[in-house]
């Protein structure tokens, strides 16, 4: 192979892999490729299927940088344009978003080459694990974590595919993606053994068949069981606030007024369980010690029969100390409960690492810091047990998990997207949701202000969307379900046993490595 030939298809690799995610590029929202991340690898490992560890890393790093500045360029236009930051700043810090996430990937590769020469074993039994332990990492670090570019997010639209993650979550899914990469590329290089060999066709075979076959069956269970589900009617508003003009003193009222026209329209046509407004809907700070808004700011006082309206809002404690919040008020405007958003956004919410990145407090809303939230407690009604997450938490499958292990049987995201206009932000957000509908066998629905809003069944089908930056409301059915699958009882389950098998085959070849020097 030329010496420039690893590094072209490290390349092919990464745009392969960026296209498979919902993507906007030169302003036109692409068709669904998702199914190109089945091979997408295959390029970046051939080219590094003999390589030496410090191969495998560049290359590998070289790929995810690829396609990591593509699918996140979104976030240059929040940093820019609502962080009020430099353009030399803002693609300083995309840059280094983009590099962290990079070394990720490019560490699992790294590390099988290392253990293939330390210890024998073949790269396509191990490579898998340390990319399912890296792509675990990422949930929890840097920052409290980012796991917005898992491969597994591609496969939002292939039902039977994604219905396994209701068992081993989103990582046993990754596991399979990156075995099956490997597997063909093996077989392509013909200097590989390891994959050609009976022994691991029929592991492959087993494996993918599997899947399918899960895939299917449990497809076919989950519409027939879901048919039964107790049912509810919601109402999702997407008011299409510009985000210039979130916080401005002065246009509240005006802002209330795009929501509060849509209750009045809902109570014409019957709506009779929950509506759902986006986060920071309300432009009031709400403090913790009060137990009622005035009804007129909502209009749904006139309504015939007990509505619920689930919106977000910015919390003050006693303290002075804010939080990003989530609201569930009667149609008298009595606040029934509260949630706290508990994970939240670096530079957004926070500013991590305070003392190195002092030149990035801009990014902070004029009020400060905001205080995360310490319970996952769904919201209660008499008749149903919301589960929320407010803006990206839904990409957390913890959060989700623990809302349902605590009794939530109905999931409800409120969010704003618009500070990344019209990029691949909003599209990428709604695969990520499907996923956490599917893992935990619980519909899903989403208030986003500028959009896409949607209903998510327990399957992962999308049941309705709105575009984006439009305004307009959703009415659905939705199911309110109690059951618990595997995933909702032991969560991450599948990740934590590949970290545990990943940490003895490190000790093993270290411990090689030990007794030869």
């Amino acid at each position: 192979m030329g010496s420039f030939m690893p590094f072209i298809l490290a390349a092919v690799s990464g745009l392969m892999t960026a296209f498979a995610f919902p993507t906007v590029f030169g302003g036109f929202h692409l068709p669904n490729f998702g199914f190109l991340a089945w091979i997408s690898l295959v390029p970046l490992f051939y080219s590094i299927i003999n390589a030496s560890p410090r191969r495998s890393f560049l290359l590998a790093f070289i790929a995810a940088v690829i396609y990591g500045g593509i699918s996140l360029s979104w976030l240059y236009n929040a940093l820019t344009e609502y962080g009020h930051l430099s353009v030399a700043v803002s693609i300083g810090i995309l840059s280094l978003l983009i590099i962290m996430m990079a070394a990720y990937a490019g560490c699992a590769a790294m590390l099988a080459s290392w253990v293939e020469q330390k210890l024998a074993i073949n790269r396509f039994w191990t490579l898998p694990l340390f990319w399912v332990v890296f792509e675990f990492a990422r949930n929890y670090t840097p920052c409290n974590g980012f796991p917005w570019g898992s491969i597994t997010n591609t496969q939002y639209a292939y039902l039977p595919v994604i219905q396994i993650v209701d068992l081993v979550g989103i990582y046993g899914l990754s596991y399979m993606m990156i075995v099956f990469n490997l597997w063909i590329a093996g077989v392509i290089s013909g200097s590989s053994p390891t994959c050609r060999s009976k022994k691991t066709v029929v592991y492959v075979t087993a494996l993918v068949s599997f899947m399918l076959f899960y895939g299917w069956f449990r497809l076919e269970h989950v519409r027939k069981d879901q048919a039964s589900w107790q049912s509810m009617r919601v109402a999702l508003v997407q008011g299409n606030i510009p985000q210039s003009e979130k916080w401005e003193t002065g246009l509240e009222e005006r802002q209330l007024e795009v929501h509060r026209k849509y209750n009045a329209m809902l109570d014409k046509s019957g709506i009779d369980d929950l509506i759902v407004w986006p986060e920071s809907s309300y432009q009031w700070v709400v403090p913790t010690d009060i137990d009622k808004l005035p009804s007129g700011h909502f209009g749904l006082a006139d309504f015939k029969f007990d509505t619920y309206l689930l919106m977000g809002a910015l919390s003050e404690e006693k303290d002075g100390n804010y939080r990003n919040s989530m609201l569930l008020l009667d149609k008298n405007g009595n606040i029934l409960g509260r949630y706290h958003k508990n994970h939240l956004v670096p530079f957004g919410e926070y500013v991590p690492y305070r003392r190195f990145l002092f030149f990035a407090r801009k990014l902070v809303a004029p009020i400060g810091d905001f205080m995360a939230g310490e319970k996952k407690e769904p919201l209660f009604t008499d008749n149903f047990q919301i589960g929320g997450l407010v803006c990206y938490e839904d990409v957390f499958p913890e959060i989700s998990r623990a809302m349902v292990d605590n009794g939530a049987n109905i999931l409800a995201v409120i969010t704003n997207d618009a500070w990344y206009g019209r990029s691949s932000a909003a599209y990428q957000h709604l695969a990520i949701s499907v996923f956490r509908a599917v893992e935990n066998r619980r519909w899903l629905v989403k208030a986003a202000n500028s959009g896409i809003s949607a209903v998510v069944d327990a399957t992962g089908k999308i049941i309705s969307k709105t575009d984006i930056f439009e305004s307009g409301v959703i009415v659905s059915q939705a199911k309110l379900s109690d059951k618990k699958t595997l995933y909702s009882k032991y969560g991450d389950f599948f990740a934590w046993i590949c970290f545990g098998i990943a940490v003895c085959i490190m000790a093993a070849g270290i411990k090689y490595d030990y007794r030869r020097n």
